[in-house]
């Protein structure tokens, strides 16, 4: 009972007071995250124009940078502008910790084309076992990011890599399968902007069909399919040909489609298409029927599954540093 009572209060200070998480080691695994995007901070890693390293939505708190090999350290002299995979890299200005040092405040630099340190920034270090902490907060506009790695390349283009090369086409509904056809106005693919896609419905991941759909299938008139194999994991990128079906052929004309196998999923570097045309999905499941806007948000339902596997992922995590708590005070 007195475990449950401690529980119970631990999840209460947790939610009603985020200081309390603040007097864990932040050396201990649950009490760092791990900074996206860590092996595109390298001083060595151009500026993205098209997907710039930024940390404005960050939360502000203990983190872990890692690189291709290994934990990264943030660089303490200024490299230049247009690197660490943005506009403004932030520098350390001033020592990395010892482990006796402990904890330790320094003061990051954001710099302009007219000065190396434009703008002060606070970040709190500890050196822990093989890899270092830092507290970061969010940065106040982008491109603006925390560089991490001193002559730290970027690693080599991969459209697999999730976290940084592809975007994701949320399909929660389903209505891109070649079962669900266009009873209501027809869907289009206009506001697709070029580049490389993987396909995730609340089934999983989904295939651009690679047979044929029905004329005004797929919540469209005329449905686009990949005229061709999918590769398999030991193929580089490959190009297929995808087809637009009308209303007289299944390919009334033909454009080519990069496609890359990778593994769980596959990822296919898409362009613009005019309406009334969509990529199809090969899912064989029977279209859903609404409550679903023509926008293609969620459900109230699905609502409410994210916010129970919040709450669950909240109170594992509670448990965790609940757990790491004591042990330390033991």
């Amino acid at each position: 009972m007195d475990i449950y009572i401690s529980v119970c209060l631990t999840v209460l200070l947790l939610a009603l007071c985020p200081a309390f998480k603040a007097t864990l080691d932040p050396c201990i695994p649950g009490a760092h995250k791990e900074l996206h995007r860590g092996k595109y901070r390298g001083t060595l890693c151009p500026y993205n124009f098209d997907k710039p390293v930024c940390d404005k939505q960050i939360e502000e708190g203990w983190y872990k940078v890692q690189g291709l090999n290994g934990p990264l350290k943030m660089p303490d002299s200024f490299s230049k502008l247009d690197v660490c995979g943005t506009n403004l890299p932030i520098w350390l200005n001033g020592s990395h910790p010892t482990e006796d040092d402990g904890t330790v405040h320094r003061e990051g630099c954001i710099p302009t084309a007219t000065s190396s340190c434009f703008k002060v920034v606070n970040i709190t270090i500890k050196l822990c076992p093989g890899f270092f902490v830092y507290y970061l907060t969010p940065t106040s506009s982008c491109p603006i990011a925390y560089c991490f790695g001193a002559d730290e390349e970027c690693p080599p283009f991969d459209p697999c890599d999730y976290e940084y090369e592809h975007s994701v086409i949320e399909n929660e509904n389903g209505d891109r399968s070649s079962m669900c056809t266009t009873d209501g106005d027809p869907y289009c693919d206009d506001k697709i902007e070029n580049g490389w896609y993987a396909i995730h419905s609340s089934n999983g991941y989904q295939r651009i069909s690679s047979n044929c759909p029905n004329y005004s299938s797929c919540k469209t008139k005329s449905p686009i399919w990949i005229n061709g194999s999918i590769p398999t994991i030991q193929d580089d990128i490959v190009t297929n040909k995808a087809c637009v079906r009308d209303d007289r052929s299944c390919c009334s004309h033909m454009f080519d489609v990069e496609m890359k196998n990778c593994s769980s999923y596959v990822v296919y570097k898409l362009s613009t298409v005019p309406c009334f045309q969509r990529y199809c999905t090969d899912d064989k499941t029977e279209c859903p029927i609404a409550n679903i806007s023509s926008s293609g948000n969620s459900t109230e339902n699905g609502v409410t599954s994210k916010y129970y596997q919040g709450m669950f992922i909240f109170l594992v995590e509670s448990i965790m540093l609940l757990v790491q708590y004591i042990y330390q005070r033991n």
